[in-house]
């Protein structure tokens, strides 16, 4: 997460120390909108307890699943996380700010419902309905501005998402980002994690399909086939 210090703005700062400044907050600020919308909501906030550095190097995904979320990061300046399924909740397991100005903040650790997200429709793909519908509760699909998602279209994403071996979610979380995700198999050919990037809503669907291949093709690195 960005340093709170540096959304102070000096009163000499110049047109591009403002402008950095205003990215600075959004990116916080795209944090703390879901932490004080759970907490409004009275719902609960995990963070994750599985990833201490020991257990990062002792898990060959994770590891290597680390070292790719830095290097994407350092490669398309955007945000880069790795994503998994713990407690039935998407947790982002490891990521990496952008390099270029306007860096959007995740938070490693941060469990959030699985509807608010690109990678919750791919860490879904091949799960029963009846499985899905016990792990998505009706609050989960309560969007952080009051959207309401319907059960049935959340579904049909999950197997739209399988079935294209991607995803793109935009204006979930927040009005001004968009997530595209990946999905890494283990050997039995399920979807075990995800890697994916955080970018703003309006980049260009150039961009975004260069991105999405570069995505494709780290997840396929980081997958293990039969």
């Amino acid at each position: 997460m960005q340093d709170g210090n540096g959304l102070a703005v000096r009163p000499d700062a110049g047109p591009d120390e403002d402008r950095i400044a205003g990215s600075r907050e959004k990116g916080l600020n795209r944090v703390l909108h879901i932490l004080e919308f759970l907490h409004a909501n009275q719902r609960a906030i995990g963070i994750g307890d599985l990833y201490g550095m020991d257990y990062v190097r002792g898990n060959d995904l994770l590891r290597r699943g680390r070292q790719e979320v830095d290097n994407l990061s350092r490669e398309t300046g955007e945000t880069s996380e790795l994503c998994m399924l713990q407690n039935g909740r998407y947790t982002i397991v490891h990521s990496s700010p952008g390099t270029r100005p306007f860096r959007i903040s995740s938070a490693t650790g941060l469990q959030i419902p699985l509807p608010w997200t690109a990678s919750g429709r791919l860490l879904l793909a091949g799960f029963e309905r009846a499985v899905i519908e016990d792990m998505v509760s009706e609050d989960d699909l309560v969007l952080p501005d009051g959207r309401r998602l319907l059960l049935d279209d959340f579904i049909e994403d999950i197997a739209t998402a399988g079935a294209a071996g991607y995803c793109v979610t935009s204006g979930l979380v927040d009005a001004y980002t968009k997530c595209l995700a990946a999905p890494v198999f283990s050997a039995a050919g399920k979807v075990e994690a995800t890697i994916c990037l955080v970018v703003p809503i309006d980049t260009s669907e150039e961009k975004t399909g260069d991105l999405i291949a570069l995505l494709r093709e780290r997840a396929a690195r980081l997958s293990i086939t039969g």
